[in-house]
């Protein structure tokens, strides 16, 4: 069981590392990397209270996460084209 999941994590990081080459074929399916178009907002004062980003793009999963300082948070997934993640505290 352990070698099967180890089988699929590196098959499918080989496959997310397509590149931007277009729409590759993964087991029978296209698959397409997920792009990051725009962060809103933008940007943040130093020292602000913990807020809500959403993050705009395409091919966005339901298990999609975005890292913030090394560190996968929570997200909200609300379409293929859109999270939205809660950050803490800017220092």
């Amino acid at each position: 069981m352990r070698f099967t999941g180890l089988l699929l994590n590196i098959l499918l990081t080989v496959g997310c590392g397509a590149g931007s080459h277009g729409p590759q074929t993964m087991f029978g399916t296209s698959f397409s990397p997920p792009a990051l178009m725009e962060l809103s907002p933008n940007s943040v004062p130093v020292n602000s209270p913990p807020f809500t980003m959403t993050v705009n793009g395409t091919n966005f999963g339901f298990d999609a996460s975005v890292f913030w300082n090394d560190i996968p948070q929570s997200t909200r997934f609300i379409s293929s084209q859109q999270l939205q993640v809660s950050l803490p505290m800017m220092t």
